[in-house]
């Protein structure tokens, strides 16, 4: 069978900001994890964003949409055959199983990742355009009964 190419969505929040710092987090997270996930053999490359706000300006808390997602932060991992995510190499991944108690107090405990598997659907792209879903891209990923559409520069 072909291999059926995929992402890894993962948006994260903090969730004890007393206990964890962004800067903290963010730093674990750019030079520690995604390091570890990118060197593993089925997954080739990550980008991370940070949210932008949309709404206007002095807008309190309590009054964002329910819809507006809180994480501020997404990372979207390529991944050449999304059937890597059951394989021994990647349950070996902290988060997938659980990790080191310094690690669990100090991130796991006090953030929170929602973790969605995706398989490519489509891709349209333009004449002359760079490829790559994380450099330059317009794809249509299938999440279970949702399709999420990702647009890129």
């Amino acid at each position: 069978m072909a291999p059926t190419p995929g992402i890894i969505w993962v948006a994260s929040q903090i969730t004890r900001p007393t206990r964890l710092t962004p800067s903290k987090f963010v730093a674990w997270y750019e030079n520690t994890h995604v390091d570890e996930v990118v060197a593993l053999s089925g997954v080739p490359a990550a980008a991370r964003y940070e949210q932008v706000d949309i709404l206007p300006e002095g807008t309190k808390e309590e009054e964002r949409p329910a819809w507006l997602i809180k994480a501020p932060w997404l990372t979207v991992y390529e991944m050449r055959d999304v059937e890597f995510r059951r394989t021994q190499e990647f349950r070996g991944l902290d988060g997938q199983k659980e990790p080191a108690k310094e690690l669990l107090e100090g991130v796991f405990k006090n953030a929170g990742f929602e973790t969605r598997f995706a398989e490519l659907v489509q891709v349209d792209e333009v004449e002359g355009a760079r490829r790559g879903v994380l450099v330059s891209f317009s794809v249509c990923w299938k999440l279970s009964r949702l399709v999420f559409c990702c647009v890129g520069e």
